[in-house]
């Protein structure tokens, strides 16, 4: 399928940007770039590539990364088995591997992506660590313990967190320890939220050893039982989880505006999401627990007074 401007301006943007293909491709570079800004554009969850203050390459360079990371995660979430799974990711990774070698595939998210490996001077390990956690998702539905998930997280959500700070050229070995420990609180957020959408895809994050402390069995977690014991297990992880987002909070303070306040909505967002599970008293299968419009404004509201306040602690709760 070739894609053209004029496709991405047409009334058929919504399918082509959704088209998960791998033998999607582009006429240029700037076709290439304006798909990635759109389909980037077009998530909810991407708070950092909306940035205004942002200077035009580096917005590029957030929406080509980002594009790379949803693109690569909705390739592994298809509801296909998993060798077909897994010889599409070996494919991906192949024209990953074109890129690093100087000769990017005419494919919108590699060939636009080429650039910012260039500009930025990336390194492809973030890159392979992420292919590496989503074919662990094929082949792994369970986690014995919680070094395991952090192991799993440091693949799938540290990543993130390294080539953004790249971008940023701000990439200091203690910024790398603060987001790494970012990206894996949100990660932990994310796994104890989405409880019922991973039951669907046949996953189960809560860590078997935590299961076993607090006598909660798969079967009742499939039945969506929250009894008192489900309700201890929920907050254990949630307050360490809350630990790790302390720790990971003094990132803000050491980075330069705006990343700084991108950094600070990211960890007060997570921190909201497990405001409401404890609300909700740690039951997740009532709903799904998200930011809703007036959370994120009053965040933003919030974080913008923080950064200029220079508080970059997290909420006492």
């Amino acid at each position: 399928m070739k894609l053209r401007p004029k496709s991405l301006s047409s009334s058929g943007t919504a399918a082509v940007l959704e088209n998960r293909s791998l033998k999607l491709t582009v006429d240029s570079l700037e076709d290439a770039a304006r798909y990635c800004r759109r389909l980037a554009g077009s998530h909810y969850e991407n708070f950092t590539v909306s940035l205004p203050l942002l200077n035009r390459d580096l917005r590029q360079d957030l929406a080509n990364i980002y594009c790379y990371c949803r693109w690569v995660d909705d390739l592994a979430d298809r509801p296909l088995a998993p060798p077909v799974i897994l010889s599409d990711l070996a494919k991906f990774e192949k024209m990953l591997d074109a890129v690093f070698s100087g000769s990017p595939p005419p494919h919108p998210v590699f060939w636009a992506l080429s650039e910012t490996v260039q500009r930025r001077s990336l390194s492809i390990i973030p890159f392979r660590d992420l292919l590496s956690a989503f074919r662990q998702d094929q082949r792994q539905f369970r986690y014995r313990s919680f070094a395991e998930l952090v192991d799993y997280s440091r693949r799938s959500a540290a990543p993130v967190g390294r080539l953004v700070l790249a971008c940023f050229d701000q990439q200091t070995e203690l910024n790398q320890y603060y987001a790494d420990l970012t990206s894996i609180a949100l990660q932990l957020v994310n796994f104890w939220a989405d409880i019922p959408l991973d039951l669907k895809l046949g996953r189960i994050y809560l860590p078997e050893e935590d299961r076993d402390k607090f006598k909660v069995d798969e079967k009742q977690i499939k039945d969506g039982i929250v009894d008192q014991n489900f309700r201890q297990l929920m907050s254990f992880e949630i307050e360490r989880t809350r630990d790790w987002l302390r720790v990971g909070w003094n990132l803000s303070s050491r980075l330069t505006f705006p990343l700084s306040l991108a950094v600070e909505l990211f960890n007060a967002g997570g921190w909201k999401v497990l405001d409401k599970l404890a609300a909700a008293d740690y039951d997740p299968f009532q709903r799904r627990w998200t930011l809703t419009g007036y959370d994120k404004l009053w965040l933003g509201f919030k974080g913008v007074c923080r950064c200029l306040a220079g508080i970059s602690s997290p909420p006492t709760s």
